[in-house]
Order: C-alpha cells, then structure tokens, then sequence
C-alpha cells in the first residue's frame, strides 16, 4: 500500500478514501496507515468510511489526521448502539443510511440516527435508496424526501443508473483492492458479492505503465452505474476541436 500509494502521488494523487468491501477499521495497521498518508512526506488528504461498530480503535492522533468520517447507520439494524470518539473541528463527522423499502423499521431508524446526529454534531445525513432494485428506487424517490424535510441537514441522494458507453473513472478515481489489484470502480462487487477479474486494471506494480497508456474502458458488463453522467462530461470534454480557446 505504502508504495502503490506513493506511485500515485507521483502521478498527482491528492487524497485516499478508506472504505468497504469490509470494514477498515479491522485491518490491524489502520493507525499506521493514517499517518502514512497524511504525513509530512505523502501529505495527502484521508477520509474513512465505516460502520462505526469499531472506532475505538483509532487513536485521537489518527482522528486529528483524518479529514472526514462518513459512519454507515445500517449498522444499527445489526446493533443496539455504537459510540463515537471525540472528533477535532478539523474532522467532518457525516452519516449515511441505505433506506430499504422492504425494512418496516425505516422510520424507526431515521428517528435514531436524527438522534445521534444531534448528540455527535453529524455535518449531514445522507439516506440513499437500495441501488440494487430499479422498484426500491423509485419507491424510495417517492417516500424519503417528503421524510426528511423536518430533519435538519438530512438529504436524499438519488442517482440516474446506468452505464455510459465507456468508462474512465477509474483513472480519477482507482480502486486498490486487498488482493493487489487496481480497479476501475468500486461498484461491480455489488452484484456478484466479490471483485470480477474483468474490471481489474492491472496490478499495483504496473501503475506507472497504466497510466501511460490510458484506455477507455469496455462498460458491456456492467450491472449497474452511477458515473453515467461524469463519463459523458469526460468524453466531451475529450473530443477535439476547433478554436477551442474561445469556449
């Protein structure tokens, strides 16, 4: 990680997120991670996205050094309760809830998590509809706005899904997996419950070589997306033309 990171970096990284495909805080390096990332030599910003079942074991000096934590609230159809550290001003604390259309205790949930969002001064909450039905969508479209109008800072993010043509987030946006490999997104795992060989970019010893030679990537088995429209914006502003300096 160390090195592909600092590869990265070489090529105009900014900043790390450390999220799922399980839960971050369970690799037992995770301090030591934090601070690799956001030392005085890498110097790149961190965020962290977990179930916040186990903040425990970030110590106050990692918390200093994250730039934002994103806590997965399903957690608490799982739990009765987490706890969250103390966080320093410079951490934004925000709140993330799938909003299930087939779960009875929805409401029951938004109420808890309004809750924890008062006692821990939680920037947003952010209540995404179940990406995996097409009729949970648009029943949650429906339903969650018109519930969350009382709550403050609550916001429902509702994405068009839908594969464009091509791909190229993955060279804005890579995903380092566990097992060594980049991928160009982070999504595929949703469907089959595991990282597909097809999305992979190549290994994080060809770093450098994959960024020299950039390619669009083939979208016909994809699923299901949500970067439809930042792939049509990139292959726009792709295209050549003429006098383009007087757009």
């Amino acid at each position: 990680m160390k090195d592909s990171i600092w590869e990265l970096k070489c090529l105009g990284l900014k900043t790390v997120e450390l999220t799922g495909g399980g839960e971050p805080t369970l690799y037992k390096d995770i301090n030591d991670l934090i601070a690799i990332i956001t030392d005085a030599l890498y110097n790149l910003k961190c965020g962290l996205i977990t179930n916040g079942t186990n903040l425990k074991v970030l110590t106050p000096e990692s918390l200093k050094r994250l730039t934002w934590i994103r806590v997965s609230m399903n957690c608490l159809e799982q739990v009765d309760e987490i706890t969250i550290p103390k966080l320093p001003t410079s951490c934004t604390l925000g709140f993330s809830f799938v909003w299930d259309t087939n779960n009875k205790n929805n409401k029951d949930l938004l109420r808890k998590i309004h809750e924890y969002a008062k006692e821990y001064k939680a920037k947003y909450i952010r209540v995404v509809p179940n990406c995996l039905s097409v009729e949970a969508i648009k029943k949650a479209r429906e339903d969650v706005p018109k519930l969350i109008k009382s709550i403050p800072n609550a916001f429902f993010q509702s994405k068009e899904y839908g594969a464009w043509n091509r791909c190229y987030m993955g060279y804005l946006k890579p995903f380092l997996n566990t097992d060594g490999y980049l991928y160009h997104c982070s999504a595929n795992p949703l469907i089959e419950r595991k990282f597909n060989e097809h999305f992979r970019m190549g290994h994080w010893t060809q770093i450098k070589e994959i960024w020299e030679n950039p390619k669009p990537f083939n979208t016909d088995k994809c699923g299901l997306c949500f970067l439809k429209e930042q792939n049509m914006l990139i292959e726009d502003l792709l295209q050549p033309r003429e006098h383009e300096e007087f757009l």
